[in-house]
């Protein structure tokens, strides 16, 4: 869109929280404060997470920003799967209906235990490797 800025903005330290399972306490509300006041200082009037980790973090960012929209994916993405799941005849041979299959490159246990707490349900993960 013309006219419109764009501040991007590489939040490694979020990631690292969300990894080790910290979506919230006072290291991640100092963390998101230092982000939101750039944001604020920018002008900004939309956020859209450009990570999957964020959305974890999503309460203290919306918290942090007062007003200012913020813009998750996931949802869309997750709809759009499921259209070419459902569409696909070649992916969609009934045998995995309603299962979720995790791998991690990384440990699968801790995987499977932040994993589990991150989303509220028990979580097995596989190791694959890349």
């Amino acid at each position: 869109a013309q006219g419109i800025e764009v501040l991007e903005l590489a939040l490694p330290e979020w990631v690292t929280f969300v990894e080790q399972g910290i979506i919230d306490g006072d290291d991640v509300a100092r963390s998101v404060a230092i982000v939101t006041d750039k944001v604020r200082a920018f002008g900004a009037d939309v956020v859209a997470l450009g990570c999957t980790h964020f959305p974890f973090l999503r309460t203290a960012i919306e918290q942090a920003l007062h007003g200012v929209e913020v813009l998750d994916s996931g949802p869309a993405v997750a709809r759009q799967v499921v259209r070419v799941m459902t569409s696909n005849k070649s992916l969609n041979d009934g045998t995995h209906e309603g299962v979720i299959t995790y791998l991690c490159s990384g440990d699968a246990a801790r995987f499977s235990d932040v994993a589990s707490r991150l989303l509220g349900e028990h979580v097995v993960a596989r190791q694959v490797m890349v």
